[in-house]
């Protein structure tokens, strides 16, 4: 080689090392930043990189950013009048934020303020059935969610239901009265059937002496259905009895009555 050619080695070999110091030396300097956006330096954080909210080629990024969850209940009701008694159905939608919701519901006379049913904590369904007796009144029904977790009331709801129209019904107390023998003793026997139409009604039986206007018998509080026994020396022979009775509601309203005039069997 000669001295020419050895000369011209060495500057090549110097220019290709100065060229390496000063690109090594803007790319420390973050000249070349963004030439290879689709290099992710390490402990990047991924959410922050790709959610929205960055600003960039003439606009805002959007999407990426997750709804707020909102609890959220609802309730219907219904109810169907029956002499026997009202039956009611509630029916309850549920939007939970959380696992171990549990739903319960009550209901509220409001004719009284009194709450006359309450539902179990955990209802094993959406749908709650329950009966009660006839009454032409409103009702609220409440629906309450809580989480299991926590224990605390997420959500609430409530709807009214009325039971309002009255059913056709004729109240009345019907009795059958027969004179006999208990033994050698006179004897008076009673049978007494009412119909209270829901009014939750008792029946108040009396045997009146008509001939000394004295009460012989009593009995305040009957069944709807009933048989009484007037019999034995307390029952005088050849004489004439009142049997009354009166059919009267839970508060004491006069319903219905009826009474039977019969004389006693004679002494024989």
């Amino acid at each position: 080689m000669t001295a020419a050619s050895f000369s011209s080695l060495r500057t090549e070999r110097l220019m290709i090392r100065t060229l390496r110091f000063v690109v090594g030396g803007l790319i420390a300097a973050g000249l070349f930043a963004g030439c290879r956006s689709d290099i992710i330096a390490p402990n990047t954080d991924l959410n922050a990189r790709f959610s929205g909210g960055s600003t960039g080629g003439g606009g805002t990024g959007g999407g990426g950013t997750k709804t707020a969850c909102t609890n959220a209940l609802s309730v219907i009701g219904s109810a169907t009048e029956a002499l026997s008694g009202n039956t009611f159905s509630a029916t309850y939608v549920l939007n939970a934020c959380q696992s171990r919701t549990r739903v319960s519901m009550t209901a509220t006379d409001l004719a009284t303020g009194q709450m006359v049913w309450v539902s179990v904590a955990d209802l094993a369904g959406t749908i709650a059935l329950w009966t009660m007796p006839y009454n032409l009144t409103s009702y609220r029904i409440d629906a309450t969610a809580v989480a299991g977790s926590t224990n605390t009331v997420v959500a609430t709801a409530s709807t009214v239901v009325s039971t309002l129209d009255a059913l056709p019904c004729d109240m009345f107390v019907h009795q059958t009265v027969t004179v006999g023998y208990w033994g050698i003793y006179p004897a008076v026997w009673a049978a007494s059937d009412a119909q209270d139409c829901g009014r939750g009604g008792t029946v108040h039986l009396q045997i009146t002496n008509m001939n000394t206007a004295k009460v012989e018998l009593d009995y305040p509080v009957l069944g709807k259905s009933s048989f009484i026994d007037f019999e034995g020396s307390i029952v005088s022979y050849n004489t004439p009895y009142r049997v009354y009775a009166e059919l009267r509601s839970r508060t004491g309203d006069l319903l219905a009555s009826s009474s039977t005039d019969v004389v006693s069997s004679v002494l024989r």
